[in-house]
């Protein structure tokens, strides 16, 4: 190759490459697929959900019965105990037996302070004989003791295991409730005990009374259950206090329950949710038009507008009923499509307005949604139950 050709070469095989470089440059360069740019929809399919209105209470807190010791008024040694702490003690039976007599539990409006018998009056006198006759026991009704209270007190004694009975009774025969029905949290008489009068036998009282919470003010209406350590109750009303004897002795039971009174400070939590769910529609906020309140409308086409009721409201989904309580409402447009749906569903008349909010002021829990379907055109969020909360009509 001759000297002249060796340059002229080179400068063809470098415009050659220059050429290659502007020419790519120019050519553009395929988007990859599934990173085309995404084109916002302007309709997507309703999806069914179900709502709970679920609401978690905190600060959840109890009452309690008073605490109170409950003395005998004998001495001697305890040779028979039927105390048992969670057992309950009813009027007129036996409690605990002393030297081998038995002693009763009696429930009396003013305690027996002395021994009575035949011939005494008084208002312990009238105490004991309405106690006998609500036991079933022979009673004169008068306050005075006569012969038909002499044979209720021996009816008493009998029961309780004493026979022979001469029909008196006094402070050593009986140890006095303050109610009919005790349920001891502490027996302190056990056997093999020595007494002396005014002795300590049990401790009642500190039985859960009560559970109290402050409810929410926003609350949709309906039947509601209310749950606490995995013990629930239906609710008729939600008044912030719960007396239940059911609820309460399950309650008392568990866990929970027990843990707490260990630790005073911190106060447990409860859960309020809808006895029946609410059958709603979950559309995006962009498909609201029109609203006023807990009214608005949403629209399958851009012309038609469908009354429904919001029921609360998120980012990214807002939940509606029809306001009928029967139009279907499937597909729903979305945005500008809305710019000619006039909705009249609120106070007044709306005018051609598409909602780009999402329909409610405050922010809630929507942990009680249930999808009968996914869309993924309608995304999940967060459901406002703090907002608009009335019923359809």
């Amino acid at each position: 190759m001759s000297k002249l050709a060796i340059p002229l070469t080179i400068t063809a095989l470098m415009a050659l490459a220059v050429g290659v470089i502007v020419a790519s440059l120019l050519v553009p360069t395929p988007t990859p697929q599934g990173l085309d740019v995404a084109v916002a929809p302007d309709a997507v399919q309703a999806t069914r959900q179900t709502y709970e209105d679920k609401r978690t209470v905190t600060g959840v807190s109890f009452e309690t019965s008073a605490v109170r010791s409950i003395t005998a008024k004998t001495s001697g040694t305890v040779s028979e105990s039927l105390c048992k702490p969670g057992q309950a003690v009813h009027s007129g039976d036996k409690l605990i037996s002393v030297d081998g007599r038995p002693i009763i539990a009696l429930h009396t409006d003013t305690p027996l302070y002395r021994p009575i018998s035949a011939g005494a009056t008084g208002t312990d006198v009238a105490a004991l004989q309405r106690e006998l006759s609500s036991l079933g026991y022979s009673a004169d009704g008068n306050g005075a003791y006569g012969k038909s209270t002499a044979r209720g007190v021996s009816q008493l004694l009998k029961h309780a295991g004493i026979s022979n009975s001469d029909g008196s009774i006094g402070p050593e025969n009986v140890v006095w409730i303050p109610e009919s029905t005790v349920v001891p949290t502490q027996c302190s008489a056990d056997l093999n005990t020595a007494l002396s009068p005014d002795s300590e036998v049990m401790k009642v009282g500190g039985q859960l009374t009560a559970v109290t919470f402050s409810p929410p003010t926003d609350l949709r209406a309906g039947r509601r259950t209310f749950s606490l350590f995995d013990v629930t109750i239906g609710l008729d009303k939600v008044d912030g206090r719960i007396t239940d004897a059911t609820f309460l002795s399950k309650v008392s039971a568990s866990q929970g329950y027990q843990a707490s009174l260990s630790d005073t400070d911190k106060k447990p939590s409860g859960l309020l949710a809808l006895e029946k769910p609410i059958e709603a529609m979950k559309v995006p906020p962009s498909a609201i038009v029109g609203q006023d309140g807990g009214s608005a409308c949403v629209s399958p086409d851009g012309r038609k507008a469908v009354p429904v009721n919001v029921i609360g409201s998120a980012l990214g989904a807002t939940l509606v009923q029809p306001s009928d309580g029967k139009t279907p409402i499937g597909k729903v447009v979305l945005g500008h499509r809305l710019d000619g749906v006039k909705c009249t569903a609120g106070k007044a008349d709306q005018g051609s307005k598409s909602s780009s909010g999402n329909g409610v002021d405050k922010q809630g829990d929507m942990s009680d949604l249930k999808d009968d379907s996914a869309s993924a055109d309608v995304q999940e969020g967060k459901i406002d139950t703090q907002g608009t909360q009335k019923d359809a009509q």
